[in-house]
């Protein structure tokens, strides 16, 4: 029998850099007009580098992921669609609604 689908958010582990890479990054990605001119960029603040990508996961799994960022020093931030953002959680983990 198969198993049913995980519906829960969708995560990925990903890097945030310094403010100021991240603005160098954006104003570069201006100046390659071909490209912005396809695609939309993101806003500075939003510029992240993908580590891992996990998928959707369960509501326990979300906490478990948040964990393990935390223990190797990292913080963890939950972003949804709007990008607002919100504080909450424990430790450095911050939670984007």
């Amino acid at each position: 029998m198969a198993r049913a689908p995980v519906t829960g958010p969708r995560l990925f582990v990903a890097l945030e850099p310094p403010a100021d890479v991240r603005e160098a990054l954006a104003t570069w990605l201006r100046t390659q007009r071909p490209v912005a001119a396809v695609v939309r960029p993101v806003l500075p603040a939003d510029l992240h580098l993908t580590l891992a990508f996990l998928g959707p996961v369960s509501a326990g799994a979300v906490e478990r992921v948040a964990d393990a960022v935390l223990d190797v020093g990292g913080s963890a931030v939950c972003r949804g669609r709007g990008g607002s953002r919100g504080a909450g959680g424990r430790g450095r983990r911050r939670s984007r609604a």
